[in-house]
């Protein structure tokens, strides 16, 4: 089944997504965290009410509720950093925001399975 989530959804619905052990690490270079930053400034510069497509992210629901990132996860990983960074940097009401798509109460809302350094740089 194909379901569109936003942030909002992900927050409102309290869901979790976990990424296994055979996902590769974080490898995204400079070039291509620029080119997704550049592409959205540009998309917001447009129309700031508009929708941004992030691209597709799929999971596959477990027993226990929470989501497995099957494919995605380069760039569900960047947006995770940049939802911490702008947690961290940005006026108190935006980082608001972002900290409850990006945490869970104390938990992190995205966890690498098997990977604590990951992890932890995420928190």
């Amino acid at each position: 089944m194909n379901t569109a989530y936003t942030p909002k959804r992900i927050c409102d619905e309290n869901k979790s997504l976990f990424v296994p052990i055979y996902q590769r690490l974080f490898v995204w270079e400079d070039e291509r965290i620029r080119k997704l930053l550049d592409d959205l400034a540009n998309s917001f510069i447009r129309n700031p009410e508009s929708n941004y497509y992030v691209g597709a992210i799929t999971i596959c629901e477990k027993q226990d509720g929470e989501w497995e990132v099957v494919d995605g996860q380069q760039r569900l990983t960047f947006l995770t950093l940049l939802g911490c960074m702008l947690a961290n940097r940005a006026e108190r009401e935006v980082g608001d925001k972002w900290r409850r798509f990006v945490m869970c109460g104390d938990l992190c809302r995205v966890k690498y399975i098997g990977r604590k350094d990951d992890e932890e740089a995420v928190r």
